[in-house]
């Protein structure tokens, strides 16, 4: 039974996303044997179109490249993979382990994901510092920074452009060299 009080929610439980300070409310899924949060776009499941990316030795539009060679990619964008583990299964990449903050956590999501092959990024690194969680956004064709921070941020703040350019490095080595189906991290504004 729902408690209208609660805003929907059902009586004896509470909703995350308001403990969280996340946008939109998490999706659930409930199995006979156990509940289960998935939050899209906050440490879960990411996805990424397969066919576009970075080119990764292995790699081919029907599967991601192994793993081993993901976490190279990875440590030579200067991200620091080390307690990061990575498993490959087709076109599905899980990467888990331990980061030093969210953004990091984000930014090797973003890294293995934007590669040849891979459609789908289970996200379950635990940041040691978890800061607010960024959006996230495929590039479209005609797309660039300017035009996605005022679709993102609001008419007006296409000014911000450079704050999603920095959160986005060093994936990205100019504004200039986005592409479509790319997917870029959105941080929160400060």
């Amino acid at each position: 039974m729902l408690d209208p009080k609660a805003g929907g929610v059902p009586a004896g439980f509470f909703d995350v996303s308001r403990v969280l300070n996340y946008p939109k409310p998490p999706k659930l899924s409930i199995s006979a044997t156990r509940l289960q949060l998935r939050m899209e776009g906050f440490m879960g499941l990411l996805t990424f179109a397969k066919h576009v990316g970075a080119s990764i030795f292995g790699a081919t539009e029907a599967k991601a490249a192994p793993a081993e060679e993901l976490k190279k990619a990875v440590e030579q964008h200067g991200l620091d993979a080390s307690g990061v583990n990575i498993a490959v299964d087709g076109d599905k990449v899980t990467v888990s382990g331990t980061t030093a903050s969210t953004e990091q956590a984000e930014k090797i999501a973003v890294a293995v994901g934007n590669t040849i092959g891979v459609q789908t990024v289970d996200n379950q690194i635990a940041p040691a510092r978890v800061d607010p969680p960024s959006k996230f956004y495929t590039v479209q064709k005609g797309d660039n920074l300017w035009k996605i921070a005022e679709a993102e941020y609001g008419h007006g703040k296409g000014g911000k452009n450079d704050l999603i350019f920095q959160a986005n490095r060093p994936m990205l080595s100019s504004p200039d060299k986005i592409y479509p189906g790319q997917v870029l991290r959105i941080p929160p504004l400060g």
